[in-house]
């Protein structure tokens, strides 16, 4: 009963701690859990260690405010309130690549590559940004803003495909990235999609790709203030497939996929042991279609192409025996493999296909 209650003062107290330290590490980047083995002194020796850094990272936050420096921010006991309410005037956008660059690099959330500079709060993109920065926090910030050009004060929001704007579609939905390429060709006047839509200002940007879309988000103003040729190409109908006759239902969804099967057959001519040559070619069409399906998962593929290769591997058997000598070394193997599938032809396949 005693090793039972401890136990379970045990799980108690760990489940207590946990809360506390999730607590604190959340709210506060404050929490340090002490080793549990070793003496009581070993441990009051780390705690007093870890506290008297703590205490130098402090002094060292003091120490940047009074000689106007940057200091790095992690480990200063910021809370995440705290640094959302000083984030700069370049909020999430680090200041050295917009510098060097003229280009909007989004930094990682949390405070790994932030610096604290006179009470606000920046954000670099990589460690050699975070070292430019520290070292010359003056040469980033001094006469540099959001609020200037090129960006004046816009920021663009990537917006979810699902979501509804109530607000104006720019170019009439084209990308804008592709049309920059040259406004005066047809070719780059290309519709963009719904799911690389960017809002930017009081418009919302349609991008043809996810490379397009991060080129728009980098340097939104090249690219905002396009205006589409006079001449525009033709509208492209977009025609539910369910509407469309037989044929056209074939030629737009089967056409590539029968056509190459087709070339296939034409090459292999199988005959399956024990089916017609009408049967042993449908069976190859559709075994073939299936395992270059594109749209199947990496198992579902890996299965139709074993099907696949165990059919043609059949139908090769025919050939082999007819060709080789009967001393062949596998000849024997192969011979009883015909027949038993000849005896049975769709043993093989009745539960997979």
């Amino acid at each position: 009963m005693t090793r039972e209650a401890i136990e379970a003062s045990q799980q108690l107290f760990e489940h207590s701690m946990n809360e506390l330290e999730d607590f604190y590490s959340r709210l506060h980047a404050c929490c340090v859990r002490l080793p549990a083995d070793g003496s009581q002194w070993r441990r009051g020796a780390d705690a007093a260690s870890i506290a008297w850094a703590a205490a130098q990272r402090q002094t060292e936050r003091k120490e940047g405010v009074c000689n106007d420096t940057a200091v790095r921010a992690v480990g200063r006991g910021i809370t995440p309130l705290e640094a959302q309410a000083s984030l700069g005037k370049f909020l999430d956008y680090c200041p050295v690549t917009f510098k060097e660059q003229q280009c909007l690099a989004k930094c990682a959330p949390g405070l790994g590559l932030a610096a604290e500079y006179r009470g606000q709060l920046y954000r670099t993109r990589n460690e050699e940004c975070m070292q430019k920065f520290i070292a010359n926090p003056g040469k980033y910030l001094n006469g540099v803003s959001l609020l200037a050009a090129p960006s004046r004060g816009r920021v663009p929001i990537p917006v979810p495909a699902s979501e509804v704007m109530n607000v104006e579609l720019a170019l009439e939905g084209h990308c804008p990235v592709t049309l920059w390429l040259d406004p005066k060709d047809r070719k780059c006047v290309i519709p963009g999609s719904r799911q690389f839509q960017v809002q930017y200002g009081d418009l919302v940007f349609r991008m043809l790709s996810a490379g397009a879309q991060q080129a728009f988000l980098e340097k939104p103003w090249l690219y905002s203030d396009l205006i589409l040729p006079a001449k525009m190409p033709a509208a492209r109908a977009n025609v539910p497939l369910d509407a469309l006759p037989a044929r056209g239902y074939c030629e737009q969804t089967l056409a590539r996929s029968v056509t190459a099967a087709l070339n296939a057959l034409c090459e292999e001519r199988p005959k399956y042991p024990g089916l017609t040559v009408e049967d042993s070619v449908l069976k190859y069409l559709a075994l073939h279609m299936r395992a270059n399906n594109k749209r199947e998962n990496e198992e579902q593929h890996e299965q139709s192409q074993k099907l696949f290769d165990q059919y043609v591997d059949c139908c090769q058997l025919a050939p082999f025996l007819d060709q080789q000598a009967p001393e062949t070394e596998t000849y024997k193997e192969k011979q009883e493999k015909f027949e038993k599938t000849r005896a049975k032809p769709w043993e093989l396949f009745m539960g997979d296909v």
